[in-house]
């Protein structure tokens, strides 16, 4: 290549070398961009060509900002890292706002205190800024201020300014000791002077923070002349020795910009050949701290630097011993921001398998984004989670055996009535050894009282049980406020459907049932004459009902009564159940507590197909739902039949497992 082209675009780095402005098109070595407008953010894209081919471009970003502060915008992958810090030359602490972008709603954060000013006059090192690192959650413009290195004037040095990301501070480091001034406390404490009588160094973390911010200064030693070094944000000031100045503290390392880094070095104590005594002068801490100073009887001193910029480091101490003389600045601090890059964020996203009902163990189209995890569970449910990447969100996905449903309400449900394990004939004299499934073909099981169906259920391993009468109350009244449910396609408008309950006695449908649905599923979803099933049919004879979660649910209403796991106690008032005969659910002895128990809400009658009540006959008598195949207008998902004793069985009751 020859020469450099650089094209710039606001908001986002350009696509190619024709996506922008270009600025420059030439083989100079530096570039200063004129022009630009105050709080707007420019990406570049800088090219290196011989005006044939183009090399992949270095890309970046930074915005201009009208409070004093330097934004700069880099990448590091996945991730975007926002930096904050001082101009050249700046004296003073600034603050601006950072907002994060759409979509972020976590960063990770560094915030580094400006460096303390090294000592005037036998002098300790400035002590380097405090640092604070974490994770934090954010959702919407946050202050951001960047601490200014300490000042070394003629006669006094200065602690370092705070630096704020939030409500996270991280204190400016202490100045340094000299002959006439202690050392100060800050995020790292100065080191102390060297001369009549030095004392201990100042103490860190002046914030009280959990990880300390900082550590103490070192002490510096009277009969050598030589200052303690500063404390650095990650280990303590050297003490000065017979021969030596105190070393700076080293800062802590950090890759948050994607290249470890030291911050919050500690500034190197100063020392002073007295009387022919051989001693050196301490060095900065890793971190930006400064080098103490050196100078013979000459009063020359040699070898002093500021604490750097931008990372937070204490100024060297000042060796000689002249009034007129000053230590060294110390560095500005930072404050730096990274978080990934919203396009990169992937979050989990449950896939077609989810939801629906299985075979066997699912293994494929688990996932729609993301990282699939283990396939657990018997099948009520299976259960997986779909893991984001780059900080997304994690799914949590499930699916059903053959025959269950999720209803959505808390607990699952088997979809179609039980039928007999390996057996599609399910009127039987009962066996223990008969297992209860959920599956289409077959008739329903039945000739099977309370206590067994009880005990069948639980069979089927921890948490399966006989639904309760709450449970199937709760399916009903779901069903009852979806449209679909309804002749109209409006809740409470027109009928529900009762299923598999043709009767001519009990209704006007045209044909009577005399036993129980021959077929069930695809293909069979009315009552279309006379123990017979088809794909079409009357509304008010159509065997499903969906769920609010789309689910479908077979034969809630007709076919055979459903057993429940509850039994009432006779009588009137709350917790009673009323004895009678066939009652609707609007007649004033249900007000009390049966309607709101196990009625309609709201309150429908056998009008609007929602079935009707039979009384409790006798305390302890069991609970079945729903009615059988010919009862016609007494049949509804509200139907209720308490005149059966737990041990009664009939060809007529069925059941349904829960979970």
């Amino acid at each position: 290549s020859t020469k450099t082209y650089i094209v710039r675009k606001q908001g986002s780095i350009p696509a190619n070398k024709d996506d922008g402005l270009q600025i420059y098109d030439d083989n100079g070595n530096a570039f200063i961009a004129m022009g630009l407008t105050t709080n707007t953010q420019y990406c570049y894209a800088a090219y290196a060509t011989d005006n044939t081919e183009y090399t992949e471009p270095v890309t970046g970003c930074a915005s201009t900002i009208s409070t004093g502060l330097v934004f700069d915008q880099t990448t590091d992958g996945n991730y975007i890292i926002d930096k904050f810090t001082l101009p050249i030359g700046a004296t003073a602490s600034a603050s601006a706002n950072w907002t994060p972008p759409a979509g972020v709603t976590q960063v990770e954060y560094l915030v580094v205190g400006g460096g303390g000013a090294g000592g005037y006059r036998h002098s300790g090192g400035g002590g380097g800024g405090g640092v604070r690192r974490g994770i934090v959650n954010v959702n919407s413009s946050l202050p951001v201020t960047v601490g200014a290195g300490g000042k070394a004037l003629v006669g006094s040095s200065s602690k370092g300014g705070d630096s704020r990301f939030q409500s996270i501070y991280a204190s400016g480091g202490g100045y340094g000791g000299s002959y006439a001034a202690n050392p100060s406390s800050g995020g790292s404490g100065g080191g102390s002077q060297g001369s009549y009588g030095a004392i201990a160094g100042a103490s860190g973390n002046l914030g009280g923070y959990t990880p300390a911010e900082g550590y103490t200064g070192g002490t510096g030693n009277s009969t050598k002349r030589a200052g303690g070094g500063g404390g650095g944000a990650g280990t303590a000031g050297m003490n000065a020795t017979s021969n030596t100045a105190g070393n700076g503290g080293d800062g802590v390392v950090s890759s948050i910009t994607g290249i470890s880094t030291y911050y919050g070095g500690g500034g190197g104590g100063g020392a002073y050949q007295f009387r022919d005594d051989l001693i050196a002068a301490g060095a900065g801490g890793l971190g930006g701290g400064g080098h103490g100073g050196f100078a013979l009887e000459d009063h020359v001193v040699t070898g002093m630097t500021t604490g750097v910029n931008g990372l937070g480091g204490g100024g060297g101490g000042f060796g000689d011993s002249a009034s007129n003389w000053t230590g060294a600045a110390g560095g500005s601090g930072v404050v730096i921001i990274r978080y990934m890059n919203p396009s990169a964020i992937v979050d989990g996203g449950c896939g077609t398998a989810s939801n629906i009902e299985h075979v066997s163990i699912p293994t494929t189209n688990l996932c729609s984004a993301g990282i699939v995890g283990s396939v657990t569970g018997d099948g009520v449910p299976y259960s997986w989670t779909c893991s984001g990447q780059n900080g997304g969100t994690t799914a949590n996905c499930e699916a059903t055996k053959n025959g269950w449903i999720n209803t959505g309400l808390g607990f699952y449900v088997m979809k179609y009535e039980a039928k007999i394990q390996g057996s599609d004939a399910g009127n039987q004299t009962y066996s223990s050894s008969y297992v209860a499934e959920s599956r289409t073909s077959g008739t329903p099981w039945v000739n099977i009282n309370q206590t067994q169906a009880i005990a069948e259920c639980a069979a089927l391993g921890s948490g399966y049980h006989l639904i309760t009468n709450a449970e199937r109350t709760s399916l009903a009244r779901n069903i009852a406020i979806q449209a679909s449910n309804w002749s109209t396609g409006t809740a409470g408008s027109g009928t529900l459907s009762r299923g598999y309950s043709a009767s001519n006695t009990n209704a006007s449908d045209g044909f009577t049932n005399t036993v129980a649905s021959p077929n069930t599923g695809i293909g069979y979803e009315y009552n279309t004459g006379a123990n017979t099933v088809g794909p079409s049919g009357v509304f008010a004879l159509k065997r499903t009902h969906k769920l609010s979660n789309g689910q479908t649910i077979w034969d809630l209403a007709g076919n055979v009564w459903e057993l429940n796991s509850g039994t009432c106690t006779q009588g009137a008032g709350v917790g009673n159940w009323h004895n009678s005969a066939w009652l609707e659910w609007n007649d004033t002895n249900l007000t009390d507590y049966e309607l709101g128990m196990a009625g309609p809400s709201p309150l429908y009658t056998s009008t609007q197909n929602a079935g009707r009540y039979y009384g409790c006959t006798a305390t302890g008598n069991g609970m079945s739902r729903g009615s059988d195949w010919g009862s016609g207008l007494y049949v509804g998902i509200f139907a209720l039949n308490l005149s059966d004793s737990p041990s009664n069985f009939n060809i007529y009751i069925g059941f349904r497992c829960a979970r």
